[in-house]
């Protein structure tokens, strides 16, 4: 089957915004950038170099005949490459990016995510692409920038610079100050490395001064959008003061005769400088230096540190929407003191789940089934017992066995032939605690077709490369050779088993996780089952391209989602448990 997808791909949304991004701050601060231009290549002997300063620069371009053409010369080379610097920046990122998580993915660990580091490696990846890239563009900058239009040998327009340059000094010319340029890349490790111990400090005073009202155990080590700001910007000002002798450099390193008049090379730029302006004079045009580097991070992007925000386009069909990564839940998994309180609360979660799979009809007569590993004795499993219905299931009514299917605890028969596949999943995939089998209307519907998913909805993302389809010849999965091949069918990365004319099967690290795989899993079917109705009445379905799925589920889907999202399905058992028992009940007994 043919796809057609219409919609932008993830680097070239990114890239997009970038390139918008950049040209409108750019557009803001280009006096700024002439002013911090000048005073860097000004030179002036002594150790008390005086002349040049940020006023009489703006004073000389204000009393020119033309004041805003002064201001604004060199906007072309600027716009085109800061324009340009921007959008390759968040193109090779989101491509490097890319490349890590899967490195890591590749592995079997669907739940991978991107650290700050990889992040931070990411940047500095793109970083260093971006600089060879638009280095030509920046020398042109530098030296119209630095001249007025009438100066002697000044480029009077961008292409005659390239022309010039071609016929003086050949392609090389184009890569003047590349090498310190490069060194550009550690403004963001500094700047990191500022941001951290600042964050630290302000929760170390946040809680000297909060009351003992609010112990330590609730206070939410988060910083609000204020604290973000400030912190930010405080270590972006730090950076740009600590990396900006590079800057002044690579200025006096592209400029027009940059060896008679500032030395060769680096090290010959370097020291020069030093012997006649001492260190203040790699810290020439500083103030506009800085304030024109601030306020263009904070104009082109919208993100801060330790935060990844994505404007995203709608297929074309809406508008720009912009949407934050939801890194972790904001509510927590729970910690147990000890494993006797983890057993009651899988305990209690597993007869939550049959209920939610009662109040949605997953059951059929002794058909249906969901195992948990008890935590102590972590080769056993609690299940239902055999021929109760699923909305009737209490904590007291669960059944322990081993993975054999031997009863250990609860005197009841169990479906043995239908746990058997549950012990052979469990065996093969340590790292799943749960498993829930549904022979749901939507999901056997689908099952029929015998084909995996299409990503035609939202909610079709979650199951992006890790569901597969699994022919069980139709029948009862009955032996144990057929369970073995099953449970290989749901190695990893998968955390979904569509079982060909049969049902829908699903794993996770909790019952909850696993508990809303199968109810996301069956409205994914019965989505997909509409879109194919509509399809064969001639409407034509939009498709999204597995690069854009796999970008959405990294963005969006955190490690403990599916088991966040299960809680308002277990906080509505809770509900009515309250409601048909009109009585006071605690947490770990209310389904008891």
């Amino acid at each position: 089957m043919t796809r057609h997808h219409e919609g932008l791909s993830p680097a070239l949304v990114e890239t997009i915004a970038g390139l918008s991004a950049g040209t409108v701050a750019t557009l803001l601060v280009h006096p700024l950038d002439i002013v911090k231009t000048r005073m860097q290549i000004h030179r002036s002997h002594g150790a008390s170099p005086t002349g040049l300063t940020t006023v009489s620069v703006i004073r000389e371009l204000m009393q020119t005949s033309h004041p805003v053409a002064a201001l604004y010369r060199g906007l072309t080379p600027n716009i085109l490459g800061s324009a340009s610097s921007w959008a390759s920046f968040f193109f090779f990122k989101a491509r490097v990016e890319r490349v890590v998580l899967g490195l890591k993915t590749s592995t079997g660990n669907t739940n991978a995510s991107l650290t700050p580091q990889d992040y931070f490696i990411s940047s500095g990846v793109a970083g260093l692409f971006t600089q060879a890239l638009t280095n030509p563009i920046w020398v042109l900058k530098t030296r119209m920038l630095s001249s007025d239009r009438g100066a002697v040998g000044a480029y009077p327009s961008m292409w005659v610079g390239v022309r010039q340059i071609l016929e003086t000094e050949g392609w090389r010319g184009f890569y003047r100050g590349l090498g310190i340029s490069l060194f550009g890349v550690t403004h963001g490790a500094v700047q990191f490395a500022v941001y951290d111990p600042l964050k630290k400090m302000y929760f170390r005073r946040r809680k000297r001064l909060r009351t003992s009202d609010q112990p330590e155990a609730h206070a939410q080590q988060k910083l609000g959008n204020e604290a973000t700001l400030l912190l930010s910007s405080i270590s972006k000002l730090v950076a740009g003061a600590v990396t900006y002798p590079y800057q002044v450099i690579r200025s006096r390193l592209q400029n027009y005769d940059a060896e008679e008049r500032f030395g060769r090379g680096i090290q010959g730029v370097a020291r020069r400088t030093w012997q006649e302006e001492g260190w203040r004079g790699f810290y020439r045009g500083i103030i506009p230096g800085v304030n024109f580097s601030f306020t263009i991070a904070l104009s082109a992007t919208p993100t801060l540190p330790g935060t990844a925000v994505l404007s995203k386009v709608n297929n074309g069909y809406g508008p720009v929407e912009t949407r934050k990564k939801q890194e972790s839940p904001p509510q927590d998994v729970p910690k147990f003191a000890t494993l006797e309180e983890e057993r009651e609360y899988r305990k209690q979660h597993l007869a939550a789940a049959f209920r939610v799979f009662a109040d949605r009809v997953y059951d059929e007569g002794v058909a249906g089934h969901i195992s948990v590993r008890d935590p102590i004795l972590t080769d056993h499993f609690w299940l239902n017992r055999l021929s109760m219905h699923f909305s009737l299931i209490k904590v007291s009514d669960l059944i322990l066995v081993d993975e054999d299917g031997l009863v250990v605890e609860g005197n009841e028969p169990i479906n043995t032939a239908a746990f058997a596949i549950h012990s052979a999943i469990h065996r093969a995939r340590p790292d799943a605690n749960a498993a829930c089998r549904a022979h749901s209307v939507y999901g056997k519907a689908f099952s029929a077709f015998g084909r995996p998913l299409e990503m035609v909805t939202q909610d079709a993302l979650r199951f992006h490369g890790c569901h597969a389809v699994y022919d069980c010849s139709g029948g009862v999965v009955a032996d144990r050779a057929e369970d073995e091949r099953s449970a290989a069918a749901l190695g990893p990365p998968n955390k979904a088993l569509i079982l060909q004319n049969h049902g829908l099967l699903a794993v996770g690290r909790s019952v909850d996780e696993a508990a809303f795989w199968i109810v996301s899993l069956e409205r994914t079917c019965q989505a997909q089952l509409l879109a194919d109705a509509a399809a064969a009445a001639g409407y034509e379905k939009k498709y999204m391209g597995d690069e854009e799925a796999a970008y959405d589920v990294q963005e969006v889907e955190g490690p403990d989602m599916g088991w966040l999202a299960f809680q308002p399905y277990y906080d509505e058992q809770m509900a009515e448990t309250r409601e048909r028992s009109c009585v006071k009940f605690s947490p770990l007994t209310a389904l008891a």
